[in-house]
């Protein structure tokens, strides 16, 4: 397998798809994160219970395994039923399904992805979460919103306000100070078109729709390394998932995988 600059792109972004042969893409064993404790988010005390996941332990061959119980690992698996339901689809994650960046952002959605040339994907991307949230009848507070570029100097604002686009507002310092109670910024400029969501709502969501669907989730089952061959071997503390697909969707922790690690 060789990857391209747009394939590391949307694997650092988001998931990336590999078997047999992953062997070409492992740096190392070192690095899984197992032993830290990831505290609740705001957002994650706000949100119904997840629903309870075991531990992975001893052997297993699947068809698909997923790595990472985030967004992208969880919607990867709820996808991959829907379109493969004879398939066996499991998803291993290190700590809590959804503890990591999926309940701890900003609940901004917007249809922009950066490093994407195609203009039209991210608006697919955001039409299919969309679809997802109304399908699956998930309580995430999903709803239209604004976006503010906050402007510091005078001389910003000046050129701000002057070059608007056709659907922007200008907002002047007295209304900006009267609305988030500070009269730092020299103005701002609004933006329409984006959306706000309760991320650790839409997490719990997923992980419920993928259960629903029939995949299984384990978590406090970190994959330490994943050997190549016709089938993968992904070795956990307590077992080990043969899979005939593997799924890496980590995002900023799959160096810590192995995967994409720059040699020095």
């Amino acid at each position: 397998m060789t990857l391209s600059r747009r394939s590391f792109l949307l694997a650092s972004g988001a998931g990336v798809i590999a078997a047999p042969g992953v062997a070409g893409l492992v740096a190392g064993r070192g690095g899984v994160e197992t032993a830290n404790v990831r505290e609740h988010s705001l957002w994650t005390s706000e949100a119904p219970p997840m629903p309870p996941a075991p531990r992975f332990e001893g052997e297993r061959k699947v068809d698909l395994a997923i790595i990472g119980g985030g967004y992208t690992g969880l919607a990867c698996a709820y996808y991959a039923k829907i379109f493969r339901p004879e398939w066996s689809v499991i998803v291993l994650e290190s700590h809590g399904l959804g503890s990591g960046a999926s309940s701890r952002n900003s609940g901004a959605v917007s249809a922009e992805y950066v490093g994407i040339s195609d203009a039209e994907m991210p608006q697919r991307g955001l039409d299919r979460l969309r679809r997802f949230i109304e399908a699956e009848q998930i309580d995430c507070d999903f709803a239209p919103a604004s976006t503010l570029k906050l402007l510091t100097s005078k001389s910003a604002a000046e050129d701000a306000r002057s070059d608007l686009a056709p659907a922007a507002r200008w907002i002047s310092p007295e209304e900006l100070r009267e609305s988030i109670g500070s009269g730092y910024y020299a103005g701002a400029v609004e933006f329409p078109g984006y959306f706000r969501v309760q991320p650790a709502k839409l997490v719990v969501g997923h992980a419920r729709a993928a259960l629903r669907v029939g995949a299984e989730l384990f978590e406090d089952s970190p994959a330490l390394c994943v050997e190549s061959g016709r089938t993968a071997e992904i070795s956990t503390p307590q077992g080990k998932v043969l899979a005939d697909h593997v799924f890496i969707a980590t995002n900023a922790h799959t160096p810590r995988l192995g995967f994409f690690q720059r040699s020095m």
